[in-house]
Parts: C-alpha cells; sequence; structure tokens
C-alpha cells in the first residue's frame, strides 16, 4: 500500500499541487512531473521525448545509515525553486521581444560612443612621441645597456631591456 506525504505546493501561476496528485508543468521547453509515492521523483521530459528521472528517497536505507533522504519541506523547497525559475524564466521570454530593440538601440549607443576611447588613444600617441624624441633618452639608454652588460660580468646572465 502506497503512503501519500503531506507537501503541498502553490506555483507561481496560482496552481496548487498536492502531493497525491503529480504536478505537471512547462519548464524553458521541458516538462516536470512532480511525484511523491513511492519515493520523490521528479521527471524531466525534453522537446525529443527524452525523460530523466531523480530519485529522492524518504526513508534512510537500514543498511546504509550514511545514505541520504529527504522530508517533504526539503522537496517542497526544491520544487518552489524550481516552479519560480520557471515562472522567471516565462516571463523573460513574454517580455524579451519587448525590451530586445531597447536594448539593441543602448547598444549601438555604446558602441558609437567612442569619445573616451578616442581621447585616451590621442593622449598615449602623444605620450610614446614625447618619450621617443626625448633627447635625454639615448644617453638613458646608453647607460642602461652598460649597467645590463655589468649584470652580466657579474650573473652570467643578461637582464631583459
Amino acid at each position: 500500500m502506497s503512503r501519500a506525504s503531506s507537501w503541498s505546493v502553490r506555483s507561481p501561476y496560482g496552481r496548487r499541487f498536492q502531493a497525491r496528485t503529480p504536478a505537471v508543468i512547462p519548464l524553458a521547453g521541458l516538462k516536470a512531473v512532480f511525484r511523491s509515492d513511492p519515493a520523490y521523483t521528479i521527471d524531466l521530459t525534453e522537446l525529443s521525448g527524452r525523460t530523466r528521472r531523480a530519485k529522492y528517497p524518504r526513508h534512510r536505507d537500514p543498511d546504509d545509515e550514511h545514505a541520504p533522504f529527504f522530508t517533504s519541506a526539503q522537496l517542497s523547497d526544491f520544487t518552489l525553486d524550481i516552479l519560480n525559475a520557471a515562472a522567471d524564466e516565462h516571463e523573460f521570454q513574454t517580455y524579451q521581444s519587448a525590451r530586445l530593440p531597447q536594448a539593441r538601440k543602448d547598444l549601438g549607443t555604446a558602441q558609437a560612443n567612442t569619445a573616451s576611447r578616442d581621447e585616451a588613444l590621442e593622449n598615449f600617441r602623444k605620450v610614446c612621441a614625447w618619450q621617443k624624441n626625448n633627447p635625454r633618452r639615448k644617453t638613458v639608454l646608453a647607460g642602461l645597456d652598460e649597467e645590463r652588460r655589468r649584470w652580466q660580468q657579474l650573473t652570467g646572465k643578461m637582464p631583459p631591456r
């Protein structure tokens, strides 16, 4: 004789699911079926018809004291998480087409707004040109090369420039 648990969940769509009734919800192109007899199970069926099952034992196996088991409250919380994710996905899909034109417009505006980048590149070019034309540059580089050779004589290795 199967024993029904006492959990029940109200979906974000307003529907209440009882333990004895398999709960079926649409979930991002999947069909999710929640059952609680004789063990807590969740069947996810893909559009292709392929089904995957997750089992959550209600009682600990007497032969394995370390095996996990799940209470009706834990399953109810997990079910609510899945139902809320389905509602979030449904809301996203519903409003995606309405938000997409504005998002594309914002992206175009951001990509077209290159003033800061152009200013930074111009400053970078000016600094590079100034450094390249600095009259002290040849003297400093010659001193650097001399110190690198001295380092090589002391250590046997030439440091990077």
